[in-house]
């Protein structure tokens, strides 16, 4: 929730875990934030990811 609330910027609070609370897999309610706009946010960091992880992997 921590990583997801920062990422996002939004409060903790803001993100309530909906069903898989004791499995890897979640359904989380996000608030106060537009689907399309987590959608965009996440996207953009997992590029982010894979685009340093290809640099490390050459470097």
């Amino acid at each position: 929730i921590n990583e997801l609330a920062r990422t996002l910027g939004i409060s903790e609070q803001k993100i309530e875990v909906m069903s898989g609370q004791k499995n890897s897999k979640k359904t989380i309610l996000v608030k106060g934030i537009m689907r399309d706009e987590v959608f965009k946010v996440l996207a953009k960091k997992l590029e982010m990811q894979r685009s340093q992880a290809l640099k490390d992997k050459e470097g």
